[in-house]
């Protein structure tokens, strides 16, 4: 069985560099998007670095993509523009978790967590 992963990206490179660490992997579908400017969710996101930290609150959480954008526009950071959306076979999940967690994409705490 398959799982669908979305991972936000500030720039369309690091989205697909990212896209391309993954296809060592059984993926399908991968695609790179530019994300609709008022798009808006309400997945919980964490940055990738922080992929299989279960703690909960930290800093680095936030409550949705417009939190995320609206935080790191008034830092003064880049803000995701970009989105990396593929299928991972189950096998092959925490391989790619961890490719994943070696960019700096954001991704949904619950996947994170898995």
């Amino acid at each position: 069985m398959s799982k669908r992963i979305e991972v936000f990206y500030n720039s369309e490179n690091g989205a697909q560099d990212a896209a391309t660490s993954i296809q060592k992997y059984k993926v399908t579908e991968v695609r790179v998007e530019k994300i609709p400017e008022n798009e808006e969710r309400d997945t919980v996101l964490i940055p990738a670095g922080n992929i299989g930290a279960a703690q909960s609150g930290h800093p680095g959480m936030f409550a949705s993509l417009k939190e995320l954008k609206d935080t790191l526009t008034k830092d003064g950071k880049a803000s995701p523009d970009y989105i990396l959306q593929f299928f991972v076979e189950e096998e092959d999940k925490k391989p790619v978790l961890e490719e994943i967690k070696k960019t700096d994409g954001y991704i949904d705490k619950e996947t994170g967590n898995e």
